[in-house]
């Protein structure tokens, strides 16, 4: 488990994400919805932060990481990962590498399957207000089809696969291997 600055620092991250995405009776709902007991606070970011490291930790990383997958806060969900999983083995670069080299250019059988990968990423760019092709756009012109450009390798660059935590690595490789986007040889 993650020690108590690490704690205290995802606690004032989350506050900031409510404050920015909820109104005040909107986190007062998400609280009281799960009986938990608001805390005292100055504002919707303290009321948050200070409700949150109320709880016990696990309790409170769960929270927080209910409250981003709502939200579809991949940045905050990687963060409570990282926390929640810090005692586990991690996933090395080299076994990234292996895995990759694997799966070659099917990631999901033929290609991959860009409403996955978004699902589990964030696919946000400078590129999204600009003008040139979004990381999703590049994914479904490079890496989709019977024969797609871009490997895995390739792949996980763009997406950040390469250095996410390991337990986002592992959903994209369950993900991959779901039989329902193979074929019987895969």
């Amino acid at each position: 488990m993650a020690g108590d600055g690490e704690l205290d620092d995802l606690f004032e991250l989350a506050g900031y994400c409510f404050r920015d995405a909820m109104r005040a009776v909107d986190i007062e709902a998400f609280f009281s919805r799960r009986d938990i007991p608001l805390a005292e606070g100055t504002s919707k970011k303290t009321v948050a932060q200070n409700t949150l490291a109320s709880l016990p930790p696990t309790k409170a990383l769960a929270l927080v990481l209910e409250f981003a997958r709502e939200r579809r806060d991949i940045g905050l969900q990687d963060r409570v990962y990282l926390l929640q999983d810090k005692d586990q083995p991690e996933i090395s670069a080299i076994t990234r590498d292996r895995v990759a080299d694997r799966l070659g250019a099917g990631i999901h059988g033929q290609g991959i399957r860009p409403d996955v990968i978004e699902g589990l990423f964030d696919l946000s760019s400078p590129a999204d207000f600009f003008d040139g092709p979004t990381k999703i756009e590049e994914l479904r012109q490079h890496a989709t089809g019977a024969d797609p450009l871009w490997n895995a390798k390739e792949v996980f660059e763009v997406i950040g696969a390469i250095t996410c935590p390991s337990r986002r690595f592992a959903q994209l490789i369950e993900t991959a291997l779901d039989p329902r986007f193979r074929d019987a040889d895969d």
